[in-house]
């Protein structure tokens, strides 16, 4: 009766161990050190930069990323509050695929209709991944880069 209860133990643990290294999952995350946004004042442009991580065993595909500003000033400048990464003309947002133990970038530039004060873009542009069956990420890109007006004598 004793060796019984034993071998319950022992078998789940192995049960276990063999279901987590088989299992087919995506881990996406956002490399926060690699992603941010850069505000080009001379040029009147703003430039979002998101890297992105899967440290899973399958291949993420069929994504399709979504950017959205939470600051209301910095909404009215950039001419939206809402964007779809790379929209085809039909409206769709163009796919791709983020492999597994790999990473992906996504990078888009918009024109400032307008100078402000650069804390309106501070932590205020969320990149947000997507399939079609549910949300796989969704992170604010908090590093907020400035570029210096250059002097040119």
């Amino acid at each position: 009766m004793k060796a019984r209860h034993i071998y319950r133990p022992l078998i789940l643990s192995i049960l276990l161990c063999i279901t987590a290294s088989c299992s087919n999952d995506v881990s996406l995350s956002l490399d926060e050190e690699d992603s941010y946004v850069l505000v080009d004042y001379e040029r009147e442009f703003l430039t979002v930069h998101a890297t992105l991580r899967n440290d899973g065993s399958q291949d993420a595909n069929g994504l399709y990323a979504e950017f959205s500003v939470d600051d209301e000033k910095a909404a009215e400048v950039l001419g939206f509050d809402h964007l779809l990464f790379n929209e085809k003309a039909d409206g769709m947002p163009e796919r791709f695929t983020v492999s597994e133990n790999s990473g992906f970038f996504i990078s888009e530039g918009f024109v400032l209709h307008e100078t402000i004060p650069p804390e309106h873009f501070n932590s205020t542009i969320t990149v947000q991944i997507s399939n079609d069956e549910e949300t796989l990420l969704e992170a604010s890109l908090d590093n907020l880069i400035i570029e210096e007006v250059r002097n040119d004598s």
